[in-house]
């Protein structure tokens, strides 16, 4: 009984003791766990999305289209008049 002595003598050691334990296991569990992310599910329908708005609308730069086709007609589909 002289080996539990020391422990009833201070039993606010043993309790600090238990406290540091149950502390150290449930950041273990955590940090083995690892970070919690919230989860959506994931669901098919139609994006459907609407601006409205009013403005001006400018081009940084100006670009001009065109082209030149060297070919001979072969008929005119029209009748005159």
């Amino acid at each position: 009984m002289s080996d539990l002595s020391p422990l009833l003598k201070h039993p606010w050691k043993l309790q600090f003791a238990g406290l540091s334990m149950v502390v150290a296991i449930a950041l273990a569990v955590r940090w083995w766990i690892g970070p919690s992310a919230a989860m959506e599910t994931v669901v098919r329908r139609e994006f459907v999305q609407s601006v409205v708005a009013s403005g001006h609308v400018e081009s940084p730069n100006r670009a001009d289209f065109g082209a030149q086709i060297t070919g001979t007609v072969l008929r005119v589909p029209v009748v005159e008049g």
